[in-house]
C-alpha cells in the first residue's frame, strides 16, 4: 500500500509527463501550421508569378507580330499608283484642232479625204498646202497656194518639199485627178495627202466661190 507522500510522487510525474506532452503536440501543431503556409505561400507566387511572366511573354510576341505585320504592309502601300493614276488623268488633250489634223501620219502612208465643209473650217486657220492639180486650169478655191498639173508629180513633190508629214490637200474638178496625184504622193512616201471629196464641182455646190487667177 502506497503513502501518501508515494501517491504525491507519481501525481506530480504524471502532470509534469502531461506537460511534455502538450509542449511537443502544440509544437507538432505550430510546425505543421507553418508548413502548410509556406506551401500555400509557395503555391500562391507561382500563380502570382507564372501568369505575369506568360503574360509578358505573350506581349512580347504581339509586338514582334504586330511589327512584322507592319513591315509586310508598308511595301504594300507604296506600291499603289494613286498619283500617277491623277497625272495622267490631268495631262492635256492633244487632239486635233482642225478637221484637216485628222489628215497626219496615224500609220502607214494613206491617202485620205476631207469634205467641202471640213475644209471651209480649215482654211479659217490654215496650216496646210493647198494644191490644184486640175487640167486645164479652170479657176481655183480661194487660198490655193499652187496650180500644178497632175501629170507632173516630180513638180509637186518639189513644191512640198522633204517634209514627208506635210499636210497637203490636193483637188480637181471632181475626184479623177485629185486621186492619181494624191496617191502617186503618198507612193513617194508622203503621209500627210488628202484630196477634197467632190473636187470644184462639190464646193461651188456647197455655195462656195472660185477665183479666177490665170
Amino acid at each position: 500500500m502506497r503513502t501518501p507522500t508515494g501517491r504525491l510522487t507519481l501525481l506530480l510525474g504524471l502532470l509534469l509527463l502531461a506537460g511534455a506532452c502538450g509542449d511537443a503536440a502544440s509544437k507538432a501543431l505550430g510546425d505543421t501550421q507553418t508548413g502548410d503556409q509556406e506551401v500555400l505561400l509557395g503555391d500562391l507566387g507561382t500563380l502570382d508569378t507564372t501568369p505575369n511572366d506568360t503574360a509578358r511573354q505573350d506581349t512580347a510576341q504581339g509586338d514582334d507580330l504586330a511589327a512584322d505585320t507592319t513591315d509586310e504592309v508598308a511595301p504594300l502601300v507604296d506600291t499603289v499608283p494613286g498619283d500617277s493614276l491623277l497625272m495622267d488623268s490631268d495631262s492635256p488633250d492633244t487632239g486635233p484642232d482642225t478637221a484637216l489634223d485628222t489628215l497626219e501620219d496615224l500609220g502607214p502612208a494613206t491617202l485620205g479625204s476631207i469634205s467641202v465643209a471640213d475644209l471651209v473650217l480649215a482654211l479659217e486657220a490654215k496650216d496646210f498646202l493647198l494644191i490644184n492639180v486640175h487640167v486645164p486650169y479652170d479657176g481655183e478655191i480661194p487660198g490655193t497656194d499652187a496650180n500644178i498639173t497632175y501629170q507632173d508629180i516630180a513638180a509637186v513633190a518639189a513644191y512640198i518639199g522633204d517634209d514627208l508629214g506635210a499636210k497637203v490637200v490636193v483637188y480637181c474638178k471632181s475626184n479623177y485627178m485629185s486621186k492619181l496625184a494624191g496617191n502617186a504622193l503618198v507612193d513617194l512616201g508622203y503621209r500627210g495627202i488628202s484630196y477634197l471629196d467632190g473636187g470644184m464641182s462639190a464646193w461651188t455646190q456647197a455655195g462656195q466661190q472660185l477665183e479666177y487667177l490665170q
